[in-house]
């Protein structure tokens, strides 16, 4: 072989090693940001929500059929992401909630805006009720689901 050739290999293998050790090191420090954090998977996630209603009149007007709900009716994040919800007042006029596992509650009103905000920290699926709207007898259910799933 020529010299040009061996230089030529040896110029190659030494861009390996110094790749190689520069891989080596963003991975180590992207471990330690790991341990430091808790999670290098956390993310922010904003998700609106607004109030509905579905109106049923009967052709001789004799029944009325009204139902609400929220839109969208079910939320997924990961477990460890900061949420945020943002709950828009559409339809009905006041729509009282309770997030059942999270002790997190609110209060949506016609034209305003509500915000909740937590961390992600239980696995599950949690049921976002409005109190005013709980079953069938009080045009109901209203209910969401947050459904909160495991870190990957």
């Amino acid at each position: 072989m020529s010299r040009h050739v061996i230089r030529s290999f040896g110029i190659l293998f030494s861009l390996v090693i110094l790749l190689g050790g520069a891989t080596w090191l963003l991975e180590k420090s992207s471990e330690k940001q790991t341990e430091e954090t808790g999670s290098s998977t956390n993310r922010s996630v904003k998700i609106s929500i607004v109030t509905n209603e579905i109106k049923y009149t009967s052709p001789d007007g004799k029944k009325v059929i009204e139902a609400y709900r929220w839109d969208p009716g079910t939320i997924v994040v990961n477990e460890g992401d900061d949420v945020t919800l943002e709950f828009y007042g559409i339809k009905g006029e006041s729509h009282p909630f309770l997030i059942s596992g999270y002790k997190l509650q609110g209060k949506v009103e016609r034209g305003k805006l509500e915000t909740v905000r937590f961390r992600a920290d239980k696995t599950g699926n949690f049921p976002i009720t409005c109190l005013t709207h709980p079953d069938i007898q009080h045009n109901g259910p209203m209910v969401a689901h947050l459904v909160v799933l495991p870190q990957p």
